[in-house]
């Protein structure tokens, strides 16, 4: 499907696209649009494309196993657009020989957009690549942007694993026990020694 041109309040909803030489769907310059409930699956590039305009809901959709050309191409692929809700998508690959790179790539100028509660598993490079700063990502499967839990027996500089698809930009740290023989216990966040696998702990 491809729709160009600038198009406006268009909808592509309830569609089965499989096998094509290019992209399964094609969105260019399109304005507050919604692709919505459709299965995209073996195409040889792209699954969802959408590129240029803004304000888009992209909602339900399968896409599966594209980038049968092994070109380097994703499952929902977002270039030079802004202000769109990327929600509810399952986008991944169960090949044998992984072919759809990212579930969900942002590319180009593309910011501001919302990236949640999708399911991203078993893409053959990861779940989510974003470029935009201020670009939301949030509660999708198989990338963890929020974690919590409880460690103990730390000491000073101690490292505590994550979880997290990447390095943490806010950790919150409550200690249980406020003192240790008779003296108060300070604990705190070393974030210059923090890493994409574990957090540094100061204790005091």
């Amino acid at each position: 499907i491809d729709v160009t041109g600038s198009s406006h309040y268009c909808t592509i909803v309830g569609n089965h696209i499989s096998e094509n030489q290019v992209h399964g769907i094609n969105w260019y310059a399109s304005y507050r649009s919604v692709i919505k409930g459709n299965v995209v699956e073996k195409n040889n590039e792209i699954g969802i494309y959408v590129s240029g305009g803004g304000g888009n809901i992209i909602i339900g959709n399968i896409c599966i196993n594209n980038d049968q050309s092994n070109s380097g191409r994703d499952g929902i692929r977002l270039t030079d657009t802004n202000h769109n809700i990327v929600v509810g998508n399952r986008c991944t690959d169960d090949q044998d020989a992984k072919t759809q790179d990212y579930g969900i790539l942002e590319t180009g100028t593309s910011d501001y957009n919302i990236m949640c509660d999708n399911i991203l598993t078993g893409n053959a490079v990861g779940a989510i690549s974003t470029i935009g700063a201020n670009t939301i990502i949030r509660r999708n499967i198989g990338f963890v942007t929020s974690n919590s839990g409880i460690a103990s027996g730390l000491a000073d500089g101690s490292y505590v694993a994550h979880g997290l698809a990447g390095t943490p930009t806010t950790v919150t740290l409550t200690c249980l026990n406020s003192t240790y023989d008779g003296e108060p216990v300070i604990v705190s966040w070393d974030r210059a020694n923090t890493n994409s696998t574990h957090i540094a702990v100061d204790i005091y």
